[in-house]
C-alpha cells in the first residue's frame, strides 16, 4: 500500500496508517486492498499466469467489527489461496473467544491465519494457543543487529522452536542481504522476507517474472 502524496511523493504505508486509524478508516483500506488483490488475481488468471496464494493484512479495526473477514468468506480468493495477517498490536486477550471463533470460520474455508509483527505486542503463548496461527511473521525491529548478537540469534531460534511445538511456520522480516537471509533460514526461519530479496515491484513486473520462469504446465493450469 502507498499514498501518491500531493507534496512528499510516494509514502509507505508505515508514514501514514498512524492517521488511518485516527480518522477510522482503517476498515475501509482493507477492502479496498482486498479487492485489488482480487482485482489482480483476475487480471494475472486472464493472461495465462498463476499468481502464488497472496496474503493481506487485516486491521485491528476489520477484525473487531468483522466486515471485512464476512467479506472475504465470499471472495473467490479463498479458493484460489489467501492468508490473513493480524498485527500483533491487536489484544487478542480483550475478546479472545470472540476472535477465535471469527478466525476459525476462516479457516474451515481454507484461509490461512498468520500474526504479523510477531514479539513486538499483545500475543501471549495463552493467545498463540487459542488463535493457533498458520505462520508467524517475526517483527523485523527484532533482527536488526542478528549478525552481531549471539542473544538475538538465540532469541530467533528460541521463537522459531515455540512456532513448530504449535505446528506454525516462521516468516523473517526485514531481510537487507543475502548473508541475513541465510543466516535466519539457518537458525530454523521458514521463509525470508525483505529488500535483500526483492523490493515492492508493480503487478506488470511480477506477471512479467512469473511468466519467465513458470513451466508450461503451471501456466496451462491458470
Amino acid at each position: 500500500m502507498r499514498w501518491q502524496h500531493p507534496t512528499k511523493g510516494l509514502l509507505s504505508a508505515g508514514t501514514f496508517f498512524d492517521g488511518v486509524y485516527r480518522l477510522g478508516l482503517a476498515e475501509e483500506i482493507d477492502l479496498l486492498v482486498l479487492e485489488q488483490i482480487e482485482a489482480d488475481v483476475s487480471s494475472a488468471m486472464k493472461s495465462g499466469i498463476c499468481l502464488p496464494p497472496n496474503a493481506m493484512n487485516v486491521s485491528a479495526q476489520s477484525l473487531k467489527r468483522g466486515h471485512v473477514l464476512n467479506r472475504i468468506k465470499t471472495s473467490a480468493l479463498v479458493s484460489h489461496g489467501l492468508s490473513i495477517e493480524i498485527s500483533e498490536s491487536v489484544d487478542f486477550e480483550a475478546d479472545i473467544d470472540g476472535a477465535r471463533a471469527l478466525l476459525q470460520s476462516l479457516r474451515r474455508l481454507g484461509v490461512r491465519i498468520e500474526i504479523d509483527d510477531f514479539g513486538t505486542g499483545h500475543a501471549s503463548i495463552f493467545s498463540f494457543q487459542k488463535i493457533a496461527p498458520d505462520r508467524i511473521k517475526i517483527a523485523r525491529e527484532l533482527l536488526l543487529d542478528v549478525r552481531r548478537s549471539e542473544q538475538t540469534r538465540q532469541l530467533i531460534r528460541s521463537t522459531c522452536q515455540l512456532a513448530k511445538s504449535f505446528n506454525a511456520r516462521v516468516v523473517a522480516e526485514g531481510a537487507e542481504d543475502i548473508e541475513t537471509a541465510r543466516l535466519l533460514q539457518s537458525l530454523g526461519c521458514d521463509f525470508i522476507q525483505g529488500f535483500g530479496l526483492s523490493r515492492p515491484k508493480a503487478l506488470s513486473q511480477i506477471l512479467l517474472e512469473l511468466a519467465l520462469t513458470q513451466t508450461p504446465q503451471q501456466t496451462a493450469i491458470a
